[in-house]
């Protein structure tokens, strides 16, 4: 299948979702930004290396949230254990920033596989960003005041 056949899939996916496929584009080709409970998903087909070469991929990517001001060695920590829990999602760093993503090689997808793809991210997404802020909500923000 070619880059335009499976943006038709992931546009598929969407309209299975009863969500407008025209709502969710971004201004370039092969991206979407939707949003699902309280999570903003933005959606991307990408080229990724590997080592066969270049490989096409669907890529999902959640913010969740800013990296702490305090307690960094605690968070990076609990990321990593999170991490171990999922089965296709994991944790990155992104422009500084503490994102939720999920990738697919494209050979083989079809929308059935983006529309459970979304729904897992999203409700992971909501899960931990909740869990995230509760449990370091004290190491976010400004640094504490130095005596």
């Amino acid at each position: 299948m070619s880059h335009l056949d499976y943006i038709k899939t992931v546009e598929d996916a969407f309209k299975k979702l009863g969500i407008n496929p025209n709502d969710a584009k971004a201004p370039i080709q092969g991206a979407w930004i939707l949003k699902r409970g309280s999570a903003t998903i933005r959606i991307t087909l990408n080229s990724t290396p590997s080592s066969e070469g270049e490989q096409k991929t669907l890529v999902m990517m959640v913010h969740i949230s800013e990296i702490p001001r305090r307690n960094q060695r605690q968070f990076y920590r609990r990321l990593l254990e999170m991490n171990s829990s999922f089965v296709t999602e994991r944790f990155e760093i992104f422009d500084n920033e503490i994102y939720l993503t999920a990738s697919r090689y494209l050979e083989g997808l079809d929308s059935d596989e983006v529309v459970d793809m979304m729904k897992e991210i999203s409700e992971t997404a909501d899960f931990v960003d909740n869990k995230i802020k509760k449990e370091f909500s004290n190491a976010f923000g400004p640094p504490p005041p130095k005596n």
